[in-house]
């Protein structure tokens, strides 16, 4: 049994290329791939990626809050199905997500755990009866992941378990260090997998084939038949003058849920208002990220680039900050937005989902199903 795991990295078109997979889960088992979901008392979550599993090998649970044996038991019993001969697996969590840069005590301590859970990942293939694997994963530019990474932890700042994540953009780049070291990362997968397992690709148009992830790893994969139109693009970062907003929002305490509707709002404003410009990061800290890329990315292209590829150094773009104007009118629109009663409908809609999602588990299973044939329905 062969798996194929497509580990990230985060911020490359990810969640697109999740969403295509698990809308053609019934496509890939007519080839003998199982695209694997998690059930909830035989109920399944209908989950896009496999990120819960690439936790839950590093010791933590999260939602559908299954363990590694329930993994195993859970992946086993999709893959002895008739004429199953693949496993496809899909996380940018098994690149990065735990253990977290921000509990590591510096980069040894960090490299130490992030082997272990490689390890583990390993262990859990075997049980399932995976004797060969494939790990696939798309790299960006650090320059273009640190300034995405930055706009994203901004965006979901107070959904952190630790709030204090992001400070300012220099104390950012110094705690991601480990995160921008492609070529030690990729050698902790050598170092479990086998250098011959890894193909590493940019994340660039003209890397991919059809300019397009989804696209291009079904190729890579061997996937035929797949559909493209399901998985379209997701995760939008908010505009500049958006997340300037979102940046003072942060220093004033929020629960989850209300968290959650504050960053719907402004994800709205910035799809409908917002001027499409990128965060503006700190120029200072471009001389040494550019320091930290070059021998990295050498040591990529030499060992992991499938041929043909190059992995490119940051091009130390600056990009212009948000003026005083641009941010009060941005704060004004957010707080006109804000004052409607659709929020107030949308906060008491996402609290009895989290409710479901965390208290009653079977029941949140069920609604999702009942969604997903009211949208096929409805599509």
């Amino acid at each position: 049994m062969k798996a194929i795991l497509h580990i990230g990295q985060s911020k490359t078109g990810t969640s697109a290329l999740q969403a295509c997979l698990a809308a053609n889960r019934a496509c890939l088992r007519a080839q003998g791939v199982v695209y694997p979901d998690a059930a909830i008392w035989r109920l399944p979550t209908c989950l896009l990626s496999h990120n819960a599993l690439g936790d839950a090998v590093a010791g933590r649970q999260v939602y559908p809050y299954l363990t590694v044996e329930k993994w195993v038991s859970q992946i086993s019993a999709q893959l002895r199905a008739p004429g199953m001969d693949r496993l496809i697996l899909s996380a940018e969590h098994f690149f990065g997500g735990e253990p977290r840069v921000w509990d590591m005590q510096g980069e040894e301590a960090y490299f130490t755990a992030y082997c272990a859970k490689l390890v583990a990942l390993k262990q859990l293939l075997i049980r399932c009866g995976c004797d060969a694997v494939e790990a696939v994963v798309y790299l960006r530019n650090q320059q273009d992941w640190l300034r995405s990474s930055i706009a994203h932890t901004i965006r979901f700042q107070l959904l952190h378990a630790a709030s204090d994540v992001y400070r300012d953009d220099l104390q950012y780049f110094t705690m991601v260090r480990p995160l921008l070291r492609y070529g030690a990362l990729l050698d902790c997968w050598a170092e479990v997998f086998g250098a011959a397992s890894i193909r590493a690709i940019p994340y660039h148009p003209t890397a991919l084939v059809g300019g397009d992830i989804r696209r291009d790893f079904a190729e890579r994969a061997g996937l035929r038949g797949v559909s493209f139109i399901a998985g379209g693009e997701a995760n939008r970062t908010l505009s500049a003058e958006f997340l300037a907003v979102k940046a003072m929002l942060n220093g004033q305490a929020r629960a989850k849920d209300a968290e959650r509707v504050v960053i719907a709002c402004l994800d709205s404003l910035s799809r409908r208002q917002g001027a499409g410009r990128r965060y503006p990061m700190d120029p200072a800290i471009l001389p040494a990220l550019r320091d930290l890329a070059e021998p990295e990315n050498a040591h990529v292209n030499a060992r992991y680039m499938v041929p043909g590829t190059r992995l490119e150094l940051p091009t130390l773009i600056h990009d212009p900050t948000v003026t005083d104007a641009e941010f009060a009118r941005a704060m004004a629109a957010f707080r006109e937005e804000f004052a409607t009663p659709k929020y107030r409908f949308m906060y008491l809609k996402i609290r009895m989902k989290s409710w479901l999602r965390n208290r009653a588990s079977p029941a949140h299973a069920v609604l999702r199903q009942l969604a997903l044939v009211g949208r096929r329905v409805a599509g």
